[in-house]
């Protein structure tokens, strides 16, 4: 869950950097998505190799917001066997 309130946040363009690890063997493929418009993911797909790390840039562009309280859901989905996908 992705949470941008406050009117401090209103008028900003906001980044912020999310991490996917794999801890596994073999490569993490994975593919993300979010429903807001104020929201973008990048980059929103890719390949981790085993045992690395994935920095994901997460901007939030408030300049079209009026001041409150906005939710966004990111999911993910993988080829992870045990859990192919999260939100």
């Amino acid at each position: 869950k992705a949470t941008q309130s406050g009117a401090s946040g209103i008028g900003q363009v906001i980044t912020r950097t999310l991490l996917i690890t794999n801890s596994g063997e073999g490569a993490l493929d994975y593919l993300l998505s979010e429903a807001a418009s104020y929201l973008s993911l990048a980059p929103f797909s890719g390949t981790i190799p085993a045992l690395s790390q994935q920095a994901i840039t997460a901007t939030f562009d408030t300049t079209a917001l009026t001041a409150g309280t906005y939710n966004s859901q990111i999911n993910i989905a993988s080829n992870d066997p045990v859990n192919p996908s999260l939100a």
